[in-house]
C-alpha cells in the first residue's frame, strides 16, 4: 500500500480481491470511463483509492438492474456533466439516485411476478401430488392437466420437461 493525503492506495491485485473481481474487468471498466486509477507506478502499475469500491459497487447494482454499462458511465457522469456549483452538482446526484430508484422499482415488479409464477407452480405441484390420473409413457407431466385443462406453469414444465 502506498500513502497519500488521508487515503491509502492499493495496487490493482489487491483492490480487484477486496472488489471480488478481476484484473481484466478493472481495466475494461476503465477503458470505458466507468472506473479510474488513481495513480501509475513506473512501472505502470495501476493503483486505485479504497473509496473506488463504492463506486464499483455502484456500477455492479446498476448491471444487475440491467442498465448497460453506456448507460452506466451517463449515470456516474451525470452529477458533475453541465455542474457550475454545488447545486447544480446535487441537482446531478439527485438525478442519478432517482434513476436507480426507477430501476430497483421495476426490478421489484419483475421479482414480484416471478415469485406468482413460482407460486402458481409450486400450488399445481401439490395438486399433482393427489391426482388420480397417471400420465401416460412418454408425458412426464400431463400438459395439459387433464383434471382441469389447463397448461402447467411455465416454471414447473421447465423442471420436467
Amino acid at each position: 500500500m502506498m500513502g497519500s493525503p488521508g487515503e491509502h492506495l492499493v495496487r490493482i491485485g489487491e483492490f480487484a480481491r477486496l472488489a471480488r473481481t478481476n484484473h481484466r474487468t478493472l481495466r475494461y471498466y476503465e477503458e470505458l470511463g466507468l472506473l479510474r486509477c488513481t495513480k501509475r507506478s513506473r512501472g505502470g502499475f495501476r493503483y486505485y483509492e479504497r473509496s473506488a469500491l463504492e463506486r464499483l459497487g455502484m456500477i455492479r447494482q446498476l448491471q444487475e438492474r440491467g442498465l448497460p454499462l453506456s448507460k452506466i458511465r451517463e449515470t456516474l457522469e451525470r452529477p458533475r456533466k453541465g455542474a457550475c456549483d454545488r447545486g447544480g452538482m446535487l441537482h446531478g446526484v439527485a438525478r442519478a439516485l432517482e434513476e436507480q430508484r426507477r430501476l430497483l422499482r421495476l426490478q421489484i415488479s419483475r421479482l414480484g411476478e416471478e415469485m406468482k409464477e413460482l407460486d402458481a407452480a409450486l400450488g399445481q405441484v401439490e395438486e399433482c401430488r393427489s391426482c388420480p390420473m397417471l400420465p401416460p409413457l412418454g408425458d412426464p407431466y400431463c400438459s395439459p392437466c387433464r383434471v382441469h385443462g389447463r397448461d402447467l406453469p411455465g416454471p414447473f414444465r421447465a423442471l420436467l420437461g
